[in-house]
């Protein structure tokens, strides 16, 4: 992989301290599980991006026989993790981590758009290299998923994705926000 992630600071994740699979959406990813693994056999689900646990944990309770790996790089959201015997936590990137183990479902919940690095053109690259490792850690039969905002262009295709990640990274907008007191100082 030829770009690296830009990692945020922890001042940054205080709003991903936050579960966003709600019950509608959970009850709608459990049925497609309980196709996927219709025995009840025991699954095992790396979390990617996994934050406080609260999905983990969500997911551990309905499926008591399942195991989850979380991997999250932000220490001040892995620690507010409950701890449970069947779920493993992991303070790294995705992108730098080696796994012993396939698993059978790997989840992406409103985390790709934060695998961003220094340009736009690397940015795509590495979220396409994201879910290809996933692929390639996944068990014969197994299932990615994913929960993620998509911004389509009308006329052209990636525009407003575009617009959103060079706004979002510009550090001239970025010092006019602090300024104006839009967004807290870094």
């Amino acid at each position: 992989m030829d770009a690296s992630v830009r990692k945020l600071n922890s001042e940054q994740t205080t709003s991903f301290d936050i579960e966003y699979i709600n019950q509608t959406m959970f009850d709608s990813l459990t049925k497609q599980i309980d196709m996927l693994f219709p025995t009840k056999q025991p699954f095992h689900l790396l979390d990617v991006g996994g934050g406080n646990g609260l999905y983990a944990d969500k997911v551990l309770m309905k499926y008591p026989d399942a195991n989850v790996t979380l991997i999250e790089p932000e220490h001040s959201l892995l620690i507010k993790n409950t701890d449970h015997p069947q779920k493993h936590l992991v303070e790294a990137l995705f992108q730098e981590t080696q796994f012993d183990t396939p698993f059978d479902i790997i989840q992406f919940n409103w985390v790709l758009h934060h695998f961003v690095s220094d340009t736009y053109s690397a940015t795509k690259s590495l979220q396409l290299d994201a879910l290809t490792r996933a692929f390639q850690l996944l068990n014969h039969g197994g299932l990615v998923v994913i929960f993620e905002n998509f911004y389509e262009g009308m006329l052209v295709q990636n525009l407003p994705s575009s617009l959103i990640y060079q706004s979002t990274s510009s550090k001239l907008l970025a010092q006019s926000l602090v300024k104006w007191g839009l967004i807290p100082q870094v």
